[in-house]
């Protein structure tokens, strides 16, 4: 963050110089950065909540970025036009760092690789489990699943999509695991899906918002689990998102 800033302070800045002098234009090339950065977070925890009950999760993230991009622009040419392009350096600047920032390795918060507990399968015999495992490969998100003395492996940008392609190959085999990511009133939303890599998920209510009580992981089990499968669980999710909150 201080690096983002002292960067942001100095692209923003330069161009604002003939107005402002050196001392005004990194003053005012930190003001942008800061909006740029606590902007973007506050909009995505506001407006981004918002765009993914509406269904735009896929474009939350741009939808955000340019509201708060022309929010800068716009305010910096309120305050004089010759700031303007001071305010466009510094949010192509914003979102440059912020795609490199994305694309970065995911890595789980227990280390480079993790095994996780034994999740029994519904559909199979009796005490049959499955042993999830997991980490980065590269930019993604990978995931191996063991059972019946084989595997299947998948990758995705997040380990909930992963599992989602996993649940699928055991869907062919009527297997479904009973843990809390594969129940039907579990998925993940805004930062809790993109600050865990997609390993913990909300317990979703009908009429009612996400809260961070009903955070769960998405590989522990519980009383309440409700075993579904991926298209049963995305139908629950979009039909939370249109319910009208209490």
């Amino acid at each position: 963050m201080p690096l983002f800033l002292a960067l942001g302070a100095v692209v923003g800045g330069l161009p604002a110089v003939p107005a402002l002098g050196w001392r005004g234009a990194l003053a005012f090339g930190c003001l942008v950065s800061a909006w740029l950065l606590f902007g973007r977070v506050v909009a995505v925890a506001t407006l981004g909540r918002l765009l993914t009950r509406l269904g735009f999760s896929r474009a939350r993230n741009l939808i955000c970025s340019a509201v708060i991009d022309l929010a800068a622009v716009l305010g910096a040419a309120r305050i004089d036009r010759r700031l303007v392009w001071g305010a466009v350096a510094a949010a192509v600047f914003s979102e440059g760092f912020y795609a490199i920032y994305q694309r970065r390795p995911r890595r789980p918060t227990a280390g480079p690789k993790v095994t996780g507990r034994k999740i029994l399968l519904i559909g199979g015999e009796d005490d049959e489990f499955g042993i999830p495992s997991w980490g980065p490969r590269g930019r993604a998100c990978h995931l191996e699943f063991r059972y019946r003395g084989k595997s299947i492996e998948a990758q995705a940008w997040d380990y909930f999509e992963a599992f989602c392609q996993i649940r699928l190959e055991l869907e062919k085999e009527h297997l479904l695991p009973f843990c809390y990511g594969a129940s039907l009133n579990v998925f993940p939303v805004g930062l809790a899906r993109d600050m865990a890599a997609g390993l913990r998920a909300y317990r979703l209510t009908l009429g009612k918002g996400s809260d961070i009580d009903d955070l769960v992981d998405l590989f522990a089990e519980g009383p309440d689990v409700i075993p579904a499968t991926v298209s049963q669980q995305r139908d629950f999710f979009q039909e939370w998102m249109r319910a009208p909150r209490s």
